[in-house]
């Protein structure tokens, strides 16, 4: 996990190329307005600004000046513009970038957010078994002006704790290092946890201490609360089955390479429950 989940997004960057995101309407008035050297190198490449594809345009010295985006024939939607940024974040070249004002379909503060929000997801790496991961250069966004910070910092870290968890492969994650995470988010954001666990799972949840009884880790239950008097009441459910490779293998091998997901529902949860406490909503939590 990233150690700030804001790496990716500084508040300010020096030298940073304009990212210019555009609609095939709106580029063809955009690419007549640059200079003749961009124009050809456009031409050359066959760009047209399909949603998805992205084209570095250099100078006449052959140095990144800009970088083009294509967002398709219509503007996208919040949710397929966070996809796109996340695949923007991941594999533009290293370096950092600023969104420029795009002419003709400008975009609205909440698409800036989740241009944001998505550059950000795309910033992960899973560096818990290869730590060199984390220091890797990537790309970076200034962050948008209009940004909401704290959200895009609670969504970003939440994301991340859920992504860990579901890849932590199953020998380093089982029911008592997932309870583990439960009750460390519980601690940090004033909740109590209580970890159902031995004759009492057997006989308030039986159906739960049969499904593990095939493994030497023992199941166990995890509830947290977290209270606000008179706020309206959330609950959330997750399933945390963490995968062990005993037993009978009823699955085909392919349908066996994603069973350490298994406890995703639960991870989700939580990941959601750090969220909503993150951002201090007025609920009453179970989880």
């Amino acid at each position: 996990m990233t150690p700030d989940p804001l790496a990716a997004l500084p508040a300010d960057t020096s030298h940073a190329l304009p990212l210019h995101l555009l609609t095939e309407p709106a580029y063809s008035a955009w690419v007549d307005a640059q200079p003749p050297v961009s124009q050809r190198w456009l031409q050359r490449a066959g760009f047209r600004a399909e949603r998805g594809k992205w084209q570095v345009i250099p100078d006449a010295t052959g140095t990144p000046a800009m970088v083009c985006v294509g967002l398709g024939r219509t503007l996208p939607g919040a949710h397929d513009l966070c996809w796109l940024a996340a695949g923007l974040g991941d594999r533009l070249p290293a370096g950092d970038y600023r969104i420029a004002e795009s002419p003709g379909d400008p975009l609205s503060d909440p698409l800036l957010q989740n241009v944001a929000l998505g550059w950000a997801i795309g910033g992960y790496r899973f560096a818990r078994y290869r730590p060199a991961l984390a220091q890797t250069q990537i790309a970076r966004l200034q962050m948008p002006a209009v940004a909401d910070r704290r959200w895009l910092e609670a969504a970003v870290a939440s994301q991340q704790l859920a992504r860990d968890l579901i890849n932590t492969p199953a020998n380093d994650l089982g029911p008592e290092e997932l309870a583990s995470a439960a009750v460390e988010i519980a601690a940090r954001f004033g909740g109590t946890a209580e970890i159902i666990a031995g004759a009492q799972l057997e006989q308030q949840f039986p159906l739960i201490a049969m499904v593990g009884k095939g493994s030497p880790r023992a199941p166990r239950l995890i509830d947290l609360r977290f209270a606000r008097p008179g706020a309206p009441r959330v609950t959330l459910v997750g399933k945390g089955v963490c995968f062990d490779s005993g037993g009978l293998d009823i699955k085909a091998a392919a349908g066996m390479l994603l069973m350490k997901k298994d406890m995703g529902g639960a991870a989700c949860a939580l990941a959601t429950a750090q969220m909503l406490r993150m951002r201090d909503i007025e609920i009453v939590l179970r989880v």
